[in-house]
């Protein structure tokens, strides 16, 4: 209801007088030998979830200051507790822009999980101990996506914090995964063009931009798979080619989408073509934007396509 919290006293703690709620999370603001303290749980890590749970650890902080025994170190802070869901999932994203600089996910993987973490989970989730997040949570969670995200979009973004807490459980830090709804995506559906209409639109290219796109007809490969193809990764002798590297938010990787490096045999049509442009440097791209006189990128092949689909009414 965005009504603020009011203290209703020890017995009901804080409460939001229009709908009747409590807070789910608490910490302690205290200042100790002139530095400001923020203690979201005990001394055993447990996070402060309720009212009670806070005066109990107040009433242990006055009775050890009381005594002289208080050690600010035996308490988590906030900026030290791998618990809280905010420190967990910046810690989980650094681990995954290390492997993207290793090339082990793609540049777009990792902009993805991003705006999941970032964006969504994050700023909802706050400081949420990781080990409290239960079924109930995460079910409202999703239903917290604005109303113009499609169902798949959403579905990722579900499967990315459900991947998260796989991680955290494979680390022992959480006992199970809590449970995620299933969220239902329609397959989208494809429309495909007849073969005479896609040499139509073939005609409709402009010669010199011509051949990589009659090598994505004849060969069926991703586009991003054709930009990246380089001369060394081609064998007319042998009448193949292997696609072995991508594109990914601009950056060449050596890989597929699949992960899957197969021999593929060139079709007829591409041999002649590919003699005539044949280059001695094995690292330069098969396919030559002439604009800017290196590798096309998948960008350019869209916007292309798309004119030429557009002059033939398609």
């Amino acid at each position: 209801c965005s009504g603020k919290f009011e203290f209703g006293g020890v017995q009901n703690g804080l409460i939001c007088k229009e709908c009747l709620t409590h807070p789910t999370s608490y910490f302690m603001d205290f200042y100790w030998k002139g530095e400001r303290l923020r203690l979201f749980s005990d001394n055993k890590g447990k996070a402060l979830k309720s009212f009670s749970d806070a005066y109990e650890l107040r009433t242990v902080i006055k009775n050890e200051i009381k005594f002289k025994k208080f050690e600010p170190d035996k308490y988590t802070k906030m900026d030290q507790n791998p618990f809280l869901f905010q420190n967990f999932a910046e810690s989980w994203l650094r681990g995954y822009q290390k492997r993207e600089m290793r090339d082990q996910i793609s540049p777009s993987t990792l902009e993805s999980l991003n705006t999941t973490m970032l964006k969504y989970c994050i700023p909802y989730f706050k400081d949420q101990d990781i080990r409290e997040i239960n079924g109930s949570e995460i079910k409202e969670f999703s239903e917290t996506f604005p109303l113009n995200l499609k169902a798949k979009t959403i579905k990722n973004h579900m499967d990315a914090l459900k991947k998260l807490f796989k991680d955290a459980y494979d680390l022992d830090l959480i006992l199970k995964v809590p449970v995620f709804p299933k969220i239902s995506v329609s397959e989208p559906l494809t429309i495909w063009i007849d073969e005479e209409t896609q040499d139509t639109v073939l005609e409709k290219i402009l010669d010199r931009d011509r051949d990589i796109f009659l090598f994505l007809i004849l060969h069926g490969v991703r586009g991003a798979e054709a930009c990246a193809l380089q001369w060394q990764d081609v064998n007319i002798k042998e009448r193949s080619f292997i696609p072995v590297k991508t594109f990914s938010r601009g950056k060449l990787r050596n890989t597929t989408k699949t992960g899957k490096i197969i021999p593929r045999p060139l079709h007829d049509d591409m041999i002649g073509i590919l003699k005539r442009t044949i280059a001695f440097d094995k690292e330069q791209f098969v396919f030559i934007n002439p604009r800017t006189r290196t590798h096309y990128s998948t960008d350019v092949l869209r916007r292309i396509w798309n004119k030429a689909t557009k002059e033939c009414g398609v």
